[in-house]
């Protein structure tokens, strides 16, 4: 039986994939100055 979605869990997962887009964006566009970027999640 699938447990409920607690409270809270929705806007958690959407601003995790938020930063997650934002973090993979940033990476992208400092590539071509040779500079990393990671995401500690």
């Amino acid at each position: 039986m699938a447990r409920p979605p607690q409270f809270g869990q929705a806007n958690y997962g959407a601003s995790k994939r938020g930063i997650v887009a934002f973090v993979k964006t940033v990476a992208l566009e400092l590539a071509r100055f040779g500079l990393g970027v990671n995401e500690e999640g």
